[in-house]
């Protein structure tokens, strides 16, 4: 199977600059054809940009963590020179963030930064890369990946492949490890989905080797499970963006990838390849870690019960009273751990979702 068509990588950076570089040097050891790099500097008001700018001019080398197996992919080739790679600015028309048609240079350029002025969120950032490559109007797929992973090298190509399979593939999802325990599954592909109380469970199922039969029945099982597919790793289709649009920005973090499942047209379906393998540090690229194993961050608090409020809403409002009950239920666990402040955050993010009128899709 031949594969030439060009794909966009789309990264977001919100001042985690190292990660990103690790992922992009996962990403340059890729044995895909034809692809370019797209990373947008999400308003981070930090170093960022000068330490993106010191790696691209060889002056940086960043060490990777020898401990984890999926780490080696980002390593440098002793024979790689430093990538080709542009700076852009993006600049806000109607309230919408664009970036200025490409010049030669940035086209043949293996890597483009784009420097956003403000932070515009997992949505909005994307939004920005995604804008750009279909501009180009010259890549068929576009791969939205977090900036917190590394991928092996034939991730990309297991992705697209996956898409000739069968044409009603238009978002497909990978199997997603743990960065620090990379024998286990974060994700395979994605999520199964409770619309009544819009809570989400990882579908996980471990591969049980490389034999096509094997693939095949674990490939389907998944798809038949799956709700969305994770934002951690989602490649998707041309035909798809045309159809379906841009990343709602109504919700700023989470809930994103479930709204865009829940416009997709019917004909359209998910796609799992179980080959394509990504090794994910989450929590990093958002800067909403947990603060322990059993205590969420308070931006993972508001923005979590926000993006459920909301999304309950736009799709599925005779849910939403028993999506408030079960807010409610988890507003007094935390109470039960003293766990207060949490308790502020979850109930403001609630009654800002309950407040906003969600109605419009961003643009292309």
């Amino acid at each position: 199977m031949k594969l030439t068509e060009k794909a966009y990588v789309i990264l977001v950076n919100w001042r985690n600059p190292y990660d990103t570089i690790e992922c992009i040097e996962s990403l340059l050891n890729q044995n895909y054809p034809a692809y370019q790099i797209v990373v947008c500097e999400n308003g981070s008001a930090d170093s960022s940009l000068e330490i993106f700018k010191a790696w691209a001019s060889g002056n940086l080398c960043i060490a990777p963590n020898k401990n984890s197996p999926g780490a080696r992919y980002a390593q440098q080739p002793p024979e790689r020179s430093s990538p080709e790679a542009e700076f852009v600015q993006a600049i806000k028309v109607e309230n919408t963030y664009t970036v200025p048609l490409p010049s030669t240079a940035q086209v043949n350029s293996k890597v483009i930064f784009i420097e956003i002025p403000e932070n515009t969120g997992f949505a909005g950032g994307n939004n920005v890369g995604l804008r750009y490559a279909l501009a180009n109007n010259d890549g068929q797929y576009f791969w939205v990946l977090n900036n917190d992973t590394v991928v092996a090298p034939d991730a990309l190509m297991h992705l697209v492949k996956k898409t000739k399979i069968n044409p009603s593939y238009a978002m497909v999802g990978a199997t997603v490890y743990h960065y620090d325990q990379p024998t286990q599954i974060q994700y395979s592909c994605g999520a199964t989905a409770n619309r009544w109380l819009a809570t989400v469970r990882p579908v996980i199922e471990y591969p049980v080797g490389e034999a096509e039969d094997a693939i095949r029945h674990l490939e389907d099982f998944v798809e038949k499970q799956v709700s969305y597919v994770v934002g951690a790793s989602m490649l998707l289709t041309r035909d798809f963006l045309k159809k379906v649009g841009l990343i709602s920005e109504d919700y700023f973090l989470y809930y994103e990838e479930q709204d865009w499942v829940a416009r997709m047209p019917k004909e359209m379906k998910i796609g799992y390849s179980s080959l394509a393998r990504v090794y994910h540090k989450e929590g990093a690229s958002i800067g909403a870690k947990t603060v322990s194993k059993v205590r969420k961050s308070r931006t993972a608090e508001y923005y979590s019960s926000r993006s459920r409020v909301i999304y309950t809403k736009r799709f599925y409002y005779p849910a939403l009273i028993f999506v408030i009950c079960a807010l409610l239920g988890g507003m007094l666990n935390r109470a039960r751990n003293g766990y207060w402040s949490n308790i502020f955050y979850m109930a403001a993010g609630m009654l800002c979702g309950l407040k906003s009128s969600c109605v419009a899709f961003p643009k292309i």
